[in-house]
């Protein structure tokens, strides 16, 4: 081999001898930039963590943080509830849809639009809790109506503020000498309630599939984790057999959207996995506070009681004697700590994580 074949391969090998480290070292860089998986929660005041209250954090956490916590964060997930929790009370269908499309009404205040853009297309697993707002919007609407002046405040994601305004309301009419009582108020909003819970019906069914495949078509690869809707008034009915009415007339509506959603889930097109909320929720068993004495409602998985939260005003002979933190959680149709847990307890059930 002559001196100048001896040299190139000479200088072949020392390449070859200093290429190996930055190879390896490209593969290690590799590596480190690979994204962890990402969980990403979208809809209403029930994934936002109403009604669980973390009183040592200042903050709502609710099934959405319990699923993180119990499940998500062993397995290396990502999870920031103020960046990849996108939901918000008081959301509907069409405001999700919005959302979908570019649009927040929160903007201004808190525009999700960026933070929705930059985590769906890489969520590895998305939960949806939306549509209970189409009926409970037209509910709160209605109860709101039936007295002057009870309106929402700015900021009050709780509702507190509207409800003691409510309460100085409901006190008023039982004790001005006025023959007409909530009872009789409420049995009024029956027909307008029927109404009003067909649209909000009808708003789901056409926003539901739209809202499905603008996802599927951003990110058709996550898992997706649909709550279906529960029917709150299940412990008003056990209380008082005249609300059995309202319970009867919500649930139609209710089956109607739960229906909607066990269908498409079957779609392959949009292929997602039902959580049945609703069963537990509906379950008599859950709720053997009405049993006890004083009752805890707090024990159910959701605390709303019409008939009791009329009863904290009625027996109170002024204003002040008003027990106002029973009455707000009397009327609070979210689901208590307890009823998160078994949203995270059914969502758990069905998820295949790998």
């Amino acid at each position: 081999m002559n001196a100048k074949k001896k040299l190139a391969l000479l200088l072949s090998l020392v390449l070859l001898v200093m290429m190996l480290p930055a190879t390896v070292l490209a593969e290690e860089a590799t590596a480190e930039v690979v994204a962890p998986p990402l969980y990403l929660a979208l809809g209403d005041s029930i994934s936002f963590g109403l009604t669980d209250y973390d009183f040592a954090e200042s903050e709502f956490d609710g099934y959405t943080q319990m699923f993180y916590d119990d499940v998500l964060e062993d397995l290396g997930f990502v999870h920031d509830e103020n960046l990849n929790n996108l939901s918000y009370p008081g959301d509907t269908t069409q405001d999700l849809l919005n959302l979908l499309n570019g649009e927040d009404h929160l903007e201004g205040i808190y525009n999700r639009v960026p933070a929705l853009q930059y985590y769906l297309p890489q969520a590895d697993i998305i939960t949806i809790s939306i549509g209970s707002n189409n009926l409970l919007g037209p509910f709160i609407a209605g109860i709101a109506g039936m007295y002057e002046g009870i309106d929402s405040v700015l900021g009050d994601i709780t509702g507190a503020a509207m409800l003691t305004q409510l309460a100085g309301a409901i006190y008023s009419d039982y004790h001005d000498g006025d023959t007409s009582t909530p009872e009789t108020k409420l049995a009024a909003l029956m027909d307008p309630l029927d109404d009003a819970w067909h649209e909000g019906t009808i708003q789901f069914l056409n926003d539901w599939a739209v809202i499905l495949a603008k996802i599927r078509k951003i990110n058709p690869d996550a898992k997706i984790y649909v709550n279906n809707l529960y029917n709150p008034l299940l412990a008003s009915k056990l209380s008082s057999p005249s609300f059995a009415g309202f319970y009867d007339l919500v649930n139609k509506y209710i089956s109607k959207i739960n229906s909607q959603m066990n269908r498409l889930g079957k779609n392959g097109r949009f292929e997602y996995t039902v959580v049945d909320v609703y069963q537990p929720f509906d379950n008599v068993g859950n709720f053997g506070y009405l049993l006890g004495s004083p009752p805890n409602p707090l024990t159910a998985p959701v605390a709303f009681n019409l008939p009791l939260a009329l009863l904290t005003i009625q027996s109170a002979q002024s204003f002040d004697e008003i027990n106002l933190p029973s009455f707000i959680i009397f009327c609070d149709p979210h689901p208590t700590t307890f009823g998160h847990m078994i949203i995270t307890q059914e969502l758990v059930l069905v998820a295949e994580i790998d």
